[in-house]
């Protein structure tokens, strides 16, 4: 494996690992996206000859970001909550 596809997928798994810990903290299951970004990184990784490594990558990104998109209007939600019924 080439040193591009570690560090595409060293990356990702770092990205992966920050999002699962906001959403442990949040108590917000993401588990099924985490997942299937999960798989997407260690793609890049196990086969460094296929040429769709670049769609797996943004694959994996959106997968990500949509968890974050999840995690904010959660914690927005609950900040609404707090103030409402607080």
């Amino acid at each position: 494996m080439g040193l591009e596809h570690e560090y595409s997928r060293a990356a990702l798994e770092k990205l992966i690992e920050a999002t699962e810990a906001v959403a442990g903290s949040l108590n917000v299951d993401i588990k099924a996206y985490i997942d299937a970004a999960r798989m997407d990184a260690d793609f890049i990784a196990k086969d460094v000859s296929n040429l769709n490594h670049a769609d797996k990558i943004k694959h994996a990104g959106a997968l990500i970001h949509r968890d974050y998109e999840v995690l904010v209007l959660d914690s927005y939600a609950r900040s609404n909550d707090a103030r409402t019924y607080g």
